[in-house]
């Protein structure tokens, strides 16, 4: 029994981990996507300047 709540707490331990880093790339995504869409936003705002130049 006291084996079987070891390995239960290990499983739950690990799928906690599991979902974490899931997560954790989950924003990293969102981070390089927010990112690239400013970029082009920057790069849209500088051609549209200078294109009134």
């Amino acid at each position: 029994m006291l084996l079987n709540l070891i390995w239960f707490t290990v499983k739950i331990e690990r799928s906690q981990f599991s979902v974490e880093k899931s997560a954790a790339r989950f924003r990293e995504e969102q981070l390089i996507q927010a990112r690239n869409e400013a970029e082009q936003l920057q790069a849209i705002s500088i051609s549209s300047f200078a294109s009134r130049l």
